[in-house]
């Protein structure tokens, strides 16, 4: 009996009244209790990823070029026409100007941008070390939400035994099967993009996916397609101009008293590495008309982004990438193509997401993950350090612009940068492991006045000099106590191959 109502009683249109009223009610009541158990709201007011119905999640293919430097591509000034399909995805998305990766080589880099955690925290800083099992990547997060993820990856410290392949439905190493292959030969981007294109759909029904593509053909050694090296004006690409072997000559750190590299080996170099560009950037359009010939590319964020950038003799050598800390290896492209929203109202609805055009606040690499699943309307780990440039956008006034990177290659060494100044700190570790002298100490920049890095100005009496000092010492003193991990163990042929491109020394 519920308030007196009998089934006697139903005869009674007034009591039969009373009663459709009462269980209206209470139907109604029901549901928003319902409503609110599976409801969490975030802190501005949208509904959690827990609520948000899988359909109106946009999917995600996210692209890393290694090495390669944003100025370098036509859409960032560069005078020569190298990057023609990426510069139309900067026309339709937002390009940041000044993103910032936090290491300057391939491993720890990779890794801040899946785990948006510095080097010292993720402490995958060297190929001894793979990431310990508490600290989650972006590609866990998605699988949570019940993303269909693929990897096709193309250099070893890329590969799944460092972490990277947690939480991936499928990760697709692709390198060089065993010792019996030149051992500097990769897959190119044109072999890459076959086996997207061969291997690869997106899943069916309402199920979203994630795609992660990593191209390594701007790396050392430089050996792009004869027809591409024409284009900017190196008649045999055939040769062994571009490879590791011939431009380790003038590499600082593998031995003293490195001569700077001449002009003309300078500018070949450059020629080969633009080339390289080119050619990927042909084939990233062969990939993108496939996967819109297929529908990947309905309601999907696209992001393009790189590890890290290299030196052309700008500081006396042909590689900076895993030396130094400087702007010409730690700058990089970061390019968002916003979903279309074509399935429902997603994050991107919001005002602040539907910027496009150029940006030029500073940003880091580590900022990726949290924007991405800002804009997938998916909750971000705890873990995650990097901020979501939703709050760039939305207030400009409260972004702070500043980076950190480091290394513990070669050196250790530490750097923090604003719009105006850099500070890098060297650690005194006496000679390297090629028994090459490393100078220790600070080295202090205006950038404003010396863009290049070339005037060390540190004083530490200088205020600015100083304030940037503490910053970077309170920031480094963070990194805890190594947890204990597995080795990767990386195979002989691996490491001939790491070997083969200067990774691990000779």
């Amino acid at each position: 009996m519920i308030l007196g109502l009998t089934r006697s009683g139903l005869q009674n249109p007034f009591r039969r009244l009373l009663r459709n009223v009462f269980l209206c009610w209470l139907a109604l009541l029901s549901v928003s209790v319902l409503e609110g158990c599976n409801r969490e709201v975030s802190e501005d007011g949208d509904q959690s990823s827990a609520d948000r119905p899988r359909a109106d999640r946009p999917n995600l293919v996210l692209i890393s070029i290694d090495t390669l430097r944003p100025d370098h591509l036509s859409c960032y000034g560069y005078e020569r026409e190298t990057s023609p399909f990426i510069d139309s995805l900067a026309e339709r998305g937002l390009r940041m100007e000044n993103a910032f990766a936090q290491a300057s080589w391939t491993l720890p880099s990779h890794m801040s941008l899946f785990t948006s955690t510095y080097p010292q925290s993720h402490q995958v800083e060297n190929e001894d070390r793979q990431l310990p099992p508490d600290v989650p990547t972006l590609t866990e997060v998605l699988a949570e939400q019940g993303y269909q993820s693929t990897g096709f990856i193309t250099w070893v410290y890329l590969s799944a035994r460092f972490g990277f392949g947690r939480g991936f439905d499928r990760y697709e190493e692709l390198l060089p099967p065993d010792k019996t292959q030149d051992p500097t030969t990769q897959w190119s981007a044109g072999s890459v993009v076959d086996e997207v294109i061969e291997t690869w759909s997106p899943p069916e029904g309402e199920e979203s996916f994630f795609l992660f593509l990593h191209f390594f053909d701007p790396h050392m050694s430089y050996v792009p397609p004869a027809s591409q090296a024409r284009t900017f004006g190196v008649d045999d690409a055939s040769s062994d101009f571009g490879r590791y072997e011939h431009l380790k000559t003038w590499i600082r750190g593998l031995r003293p008293n490195v001569p700077p590299p001449p002009a003309a080996i300078v500018d070949t170099t450059i020629a080969l590495y633009d080339a390289e560009i080119r050619y990927t950037d042909g084939e990233l359009r062969r990939l993108f008309q496939h996967l819109e010939a297929v529908g990947a590319l309905a309601n999907t964020l696209i992001v393009l982004t790189s590890d890290h950038g290299e030196e052309f003799g700008e500081h006396g050598s042909l590689e900076g990438h895993q030396w130094t800390l400087y702007d010409e290896v730690l700058r990089v492209p970061l390019i968002f193509v916003w979903p279309d929203g074509a399935a429902g109202k997603t994050a991107f609805a919001q005002p602040a997401f539907a910027q496009t055009g150029v940006r030029d606040e500073l940003v880091q690499t580590l900022d990726i993950a949290p924007t991405i699943l800002d804009v997938l309307g998916l909750d971000r780990p705890e873990t995650f350090s990097g901020r979501s440039l939703r709050a760039l956008m939305e207030d400009p006034a409260r972004w702070e612009e500043r980076t950190f990177a480091q290394i513990r290659r070669f050196n250790a060494k530490w750097s923090v940068r604003t719009p105006s100044h850099k500070l890098i700190f060297t650690a005194d570790t006496g000679t390297n492991r090629f028994g090459v002298p490393v100078q220790s100490g600070y080295e202090f920049f205006d950038l404003e006045n010396d863009p290049n890095e070339r005037k060390n100005l540190f004083d530490e009496t200088a205020p600015v000099a100083a304030e940037l000092q503490g910053r970077l010492e309170r920031w480094s003193a963070r990194r805890g106590e190594l947890r204990r991990v597995d080795n990767p163990n990386l195979t002989p042929e691996e490491l001939e191959q790491l070997r083969s491109v200067g990774y691990i020394g000779n």
